[in-house]
């Protein structure tokens, strides 16, 4: 009887929640979209800044909201 069969492990490199997992297909940039939706709503890029004023200032949240952000 053959021993038991293990997955090879991969390398990850995270940041917290996040895992990046090098691999071997090559995304085209062009067919690709950062865009994200929160209920009805749609943002271009995916950052949304912290909710404490010590952190965003109004200007700074008016001025990510024009760009497509998350203020």
């Amino acid at each position: 009887m053959p021993g038991p069969q293990f997955k090879e492990l991969r390398r990850g490199y995270g940041f917290d929640e996040v895992s990046i997992v090098p691999g071997r297909v090559t995304i085209n940039p062009d067919m690709t979209t950062t865009d994200f939706a929160i209920g009805d709503f749609i943002f271009n890029i995916p950052i949304l800044a912290a909710a404490m004023d010590a952190v965003v200032s109004p200007s700074f949240a008016a001025l990510m909201h024009k760009v497509g952000g998350w203020g």
